[in-house]
């Protein structure tokens, strides 16, 4: 049991690091490679993985992380053209286009369930998705709380009382 509760206080605080990291610079292929090798190691600790299943997760995870990329950069550039162009002037083209964009980004995620019960198989790949959405929440719950102050990070408790029998 204390052996677990480490493990997590290990992981959690690792993961708050790197998050830190990443949101706080650029988000360099560095950066992305260890979010990527953390989430993967996470996964595979959990799900209790192959060699083979976690060599597999390892790829399509890495493929994935890159094809999404660059399906949210194309987003973000179809969003850019949409507000570089005057408001009368934007054409059906513009918005199909931007359209067509966010299907491609969509798709991408139900590529990822199709594929994750391939390798895993059902019972791992519905796992993986709540330990995903789980990791998510947590990273984005921490970057939502404000930051303390010095003086708000330490409670006024009193002095201790000393009890005699």
């Amino acid at each position: 049991m204390l052996l677990k509760l480490s493990f997590i206080f290990v992981f959690f605080f690792s993961l708050i690091g790197f998050s830190t990291i990443l949101f706080a610079q650029e988000n360099t292929p560095l950066q992305r490679n260890r979010m990527e090798e953390l989430f993967l190691w996470k996964v595979s600790e959990d799900l209790k993985l192959s060699v083979s299943e976690e060599k597999a997760l390892a790829d399509f995870v890495k493929d994935y992380s890159l094809r999404r990329n660059k399906a949210n950069d194309a987003v973000q550039l179809s969003l850019k053209k949409i507000s570089d162009t005057a408001e009368s002037k934007v054409t059906d083209k513009t918005l199909s286009d931007y359209k067509k964009q966010i299907k491609k980004y969509n798709d991408l995620a139900l590529e990822e369930i199709d594929q994750m019960k391939k390798i895993l198989g059902l019972p791992k790949a519905a796992k993986y998705f709540v330990i995903k959405n789980d990791l998510s929440n947590r990273i984005k719950s921490l970057l939502a709380l404000p930051e303390k102050s010095q003086d708000d990070s330490k409670p006024d408790i009193g002095k201790p009382k000393i009890i005699i029998e």
